[in-house]
């Protein structure tokens, strides 16, 4: 009886890590939504510095230190549990946790009602059109978002607006068409696109990990009485029970129809994207911490709805039997049984559950699996390729793209095989499981790490988070853009175009100016030079060079008039400028006399003994562009992709559009350096997955400059 019970408090001191693990992922979410904020309204400097022009309110202070206060609770919690600890105080460290996701809940629901909200990332946009074009095969489906202060994601039955529109307006309508000599306006109150309209909380606007739980907000504006058989749920539901399994079912007391329709809108999001939605839906679960110690009468147990999406999963995708999935899976089923079934303890309640599974279970297999009936076939169909594809994920593939996410690398593409020039385009589903993957087993292992291995104060252990936590996100969300790009561009893997390729070895000892075609191809075949993606190899090959195409993201600078005066003179000139991200098909036109950031498509990396030269290709200079400003030599080791400068000496506008070929770079070989790039200590622009502003004030000189300064002004002369 002793190890039994020493069994389940380890077990349960497993759950508690678990658990307090993802309330302080929460809370570092919140924060980093407190800094976007930050950066976008109260500080324009490229400094780093404290701009007097654009100080934060006083009331963004206080929030950011509440959602500390929160973090430093959680961080304090997780050191406690390395003591020895007995069941009922791992259990009352569980409750104090859910009242630690209740006031995350409370502070993002009423305290970002006073703060600014950010502009919405346009990777969300672009999801949101994967979706409809990759996902539901339907280009012309419009996926409307709305970024809202609500913890909870949620469809809307109709465009918001359309009640407006019907009721408010149409008064208005009538009276503005009984005037004869006005065109009519019945348009205003027209509501026939295809659109699906769902919201987002701001909290993870930013974050995709959570992004498959949005294909259950579309389930509930998709579902019809077409798919339904013009029959409710709820209907549908008790057709097939006897009336003693009905008595049992009515005992609990609940929205029979609503239930339903949630588990049902659980079984087409797993349907359509994957065992990500699985962990998606987990995350939102915990953001909402339930408190009533009754049955929700709209919602089944979260416990429950996750062992059903579960079960589903293990049914219609193999992967998901493999045990670095498997487990992971179950222990997160356990931490909401844990922290949440307090309101099933009666055996009548139990019976009545496993009822109510049982013939989900059932409704399941007709409409997704194997059901006869014609409109089933008929839905089946329509998702086919998808579903299909999403079943012959291999573990190779998941494992391959998991390492690169792991190492904060972007991974549109994968190779097919040890040929690195031989790639295909990554998936949604992919992308979205390698990164709930990564999340699980790296991001919030490494947190729970520095919290149990230091000692560091909140603002440290912040900082170290925030980093790794932006690098993930943006890894995730380049791997999610540039498929898109390569679905368009990719070509099938061609055979080797190249004879007589040397070995990786003997390009070593090449001595020459720049290397040729043969000897590039056999470095990028062999990984020695990493380009992430290589859309066409065949195509972007010159007799001595690599042409590299146009990033997606542009820095357009404001000419700044504005300065501060007198001490904060100290910090340089403040450069005001926008980004500006691109989505799919957009262009941007660089005027006559203009410059402006941008970067490379490809992530680019070099090894200690090669370094490369960046110059423009002749199609574009021929216009007057230029793309670098001097800056054309990229150092043996760098990794990152390639800032580029772009100037415009013509005198027409040039519309530029991402992923055209805009450049090209030449490689030569080099004696490994002591500190190549990647090694240097004072290396600013290395790792980065998009351009960077000019950072020239951390340079030593300015330092020793600003010192000095900073000395004579409090000096008074």
């Amino acid at each position: 009886m002793e190890g039994k019970t020493l069994h389940t408090c380890m077990e349960l001191k497993k759950i508690a890590e678990l658990y307090l693990s993802e309330l302080l992922d929460r809370g570092i979410r919140l924060h980093q939504h407190i800094i976007t904020v930050e950066q976008e309204f109260y500080n324009s400097t490229s400094s780093g510095h404290s701009d007097p022009f654009h100080q934060k309110p006083d009331f963004l202070t206080g929030f950011e230190k509440c959602v500390e206060k929160v973090i430093e609770g959680a961080v304090t919690l997780l050191k406690s549990l390395q003591q020895d600890l007995d069941e009922d105080q791992i259990a009352m460290l569980i409750s104090i946790a859910s009242h630690g996701f209740t006031n995350l809940k409370e502070l993002h629901e009423k305290g970002l009602e006073s703060v600014p909200r950010p502009a919405v990332p346009i990777e969300l946009r672009r999801f949101t059109r994967i979706i409809a074009e990759h996902v539901f095969k339907e280009p012309d489906l419009r996926i409307a978002l709305y970024v809202k202060e609500s913890v909870s994601e949620s469809a809307y039955a109709s465009d918001p607006l359309g009640e407006f529109r019907e009721k408010s307006l149409k008064s208005f309508v009538e009276y503005f068409d009984s005037i004869p000599y006005l065109e009519s306006i019945e348009h205003l109150t027209n509501n026939a696109d295809s659109t699906i309209d769902i919201t987002i909380p701001r909290i993870d606007s930013r974050n995709p990990a959570t992004w498959p739980t949005l294909f259950h907000e579309a389930a509930h504006s998709l579902l019809t009485n077409e798919i339904l058989n013009n029959q409710t749920f709820s209907h549908q539901f008790a057709a097939d029970l006897n009336a003693n399994l009905i008595k049992e079912i009515e005992r609990l007391n609940i929205n029979l129809e609503s239930w339903t329709t949630e588990v049902w809108c659980d079984y087409f999001a797993a349907y359509v994207i994957g065992p990500s939605f699985f962990f998606s839906q987990y995350y939102a679960f915990l953001a909402i911490p339930n408190r009533d110690p009754e049955l929700n009468k709209s919602h089944p147990p979260s416990f429950l709805r996750l062992k059903l999406i579960s079960s589903f999963l293990e049914h219609r995708y193999p992967l998901v039997k493999e045990a670095k999935i498997a487990n992971l899976i179950q222990k997160r089923i356990r931490v909401l049984e844990i922290v949440e079934k307090r309101n099933s303890g009666s055996v009548e309640i139990d019976r009545a559950l496993r009822i109510f599974s049982g013939e989900m279970r059932m409704i399941s297999r007709e409409m997704f699996f194997s059901g006869s009936d014609p409109k089933a076939k008929q839905f089946r169909e329509r998702f086919k390729e998808m579903t299909d594809y999403t079943g012959q994920i291999e573990m190779q593939s998941l494992d391959l793209i998991f390492n690169e996410l792991k190492l904060g690398l972007p991974t549109p593409s994968i190779r097919i095989d040890d040929d690195y020039t031989h790639e295909r385009p990554t998936s949604v589903q992919e992308v979205l499981l390698a990164a709930c993957l990564v999340r699980d087993q790296s991001l919030i292992h490494d947190t729970i790490e520095t919290v149990v291995s230091n000692n560091d104060p909140t603002s440290i252990f912040l900082s170290k988070s925030l980093a790794r936590y932006e690098r993930l996100d943006a890894a995730i969300l380049r791997s999610l853009q540039l498929s898109e790009w390569l679905f368009m561009f990719k070509q099938k893997p061609s055979e080797d175009f190249l004879s007589g390729l040397p070995t990786p070895e003997t390009v070593r000892t090449v001595c020459s100016s720049a290397l040729t075609d043969r000897e590039i191809y056999t470095l990028l075949k062999s990984g020695e030079i990493r380009i992430t993606p290589l859309i066409d190899v065949k195509e972007q090959l010159g007799s001595c060079s690599l042409d590299i195409r146009l990033g997606t993201s542009f820095e357009v600078f404001i000419p700044a008039t504005r300065r501060p005066s007198g001490f904060h003179c100290i910090y340089g000139d403040s450069y005001e400028s926008k980004r500006i991200d691109l989505d799919f098909l957009e262009n941007i036109s660089l005027l006559p006399g203009e410059f402006m950031l941008a970067h490379s498509f490809e992530y680019l990396k070099l090894p200690d003994w090669i370094a490369g030269d960046l110059d423009g290709r002749s199609t574009y200079a021929r216009l007057g562009l230029e793309i670098h400003m001097t800056a054309g030599m990229i150092d043996p080791g760098f990794e990152g992709t390639t800032t580029l400068e772009l100037f415009n000496a013509g005198p027409n506008a040039i519309r530029l559009f991402p992923g055209v070929r805009i450049g090209q770079m030449r490689f030569r070989t080099v004696t490994p350096p002591q500190f190549p790039y990647s090694k240097k200590r004072n290396a600013k622009y290395g790792d980065q997955l998009q351009h960077h502003q000019s950072m020239y004030q951390s340079d030593r000189e300015y330092e020793v400059i600003y010192k000095e300064m900073r000395k004579r002004e409090t000096k008074g002369g």
